[in-house]
């Protein structure tokens, strides 16, 4: 078990569990779904910020022996961080088999940030419908707008989490004294 991940799989069960209990007597159904989906979506978004404070702090320790400044570059997160760790060659993204799933787990996890409860922007649909296909996520854009992440697709996303952070452990020094 990745430490890591460790405590998005325990909430991931909680949900499970919460859904089969079913709706608590006097409690507003719709209110408890959209608890459950919105604890679904922060999931997401959490494993997403694992990957992105990883490679910052991959990134920060190489800028302590560089001239070449993070900051030297336009953009923000995910976009400047992988930019600086390509340019500076401490990453060859090419050779992690899971940077392309995480990259489309990414375009999910900003759809749920940038929407309102889950509802795609129209301009962002194609992107978002690609991703979704790519993994097979048939029943988790719900009438063709909105994301509702599913026991299944949490359990993929965290695998393609999993599977990035171990890679990225590897071809770098983090956990190393140097």
């Amino acid at each position: 078990m990745d430490i890591y991940t460790e405590s998005y799989k325990r909430e991931i069960s909680g949900i499970e569990d919460d859904i089969e209990r079913g709706v608590p007597t006097g409690v507003n159904s719709t209110h408890y779904g959209l608890g459950i989906l919105n604890r679904a979506s922060m999931i997401v978004i959490g494993l997403c910020s694992l990957v992105e404070a990883l490679l910052y702090e991959i990134a920060s320790k190489e800028e302590q022996k560089n001239s070449f400044k993070i900051d030297d570059l336009k953009g923000t997160g995910l976009v400047r961080n992988q930019t600086y760790l390509s340019r500076t060659g401490i990453v060859d993204f090419g050779k992690i088999p899971s940077w392309g799933d995480f990259k489309k787990i990414y375009i999910i996890r900003n759809a749920l940030v940038h929407s309102y409860g889950g509802l795609v922007e129209s301009t962002d649909m194609t992107k978002v419908s690609d991703a979704l296909a790519h993994f097979k996520f048939k029943n988790v854009l719900i009438g063709g707008r909105r994301i509702r992440m599913t026991s299944e697709s949490l359990h993929k996303t965290i695998s393609v989490v999993e599977t990035t952070i171990e890679s990225l452990k590897r071809v770098s020094s983090i956990g190393e004294d140097s």
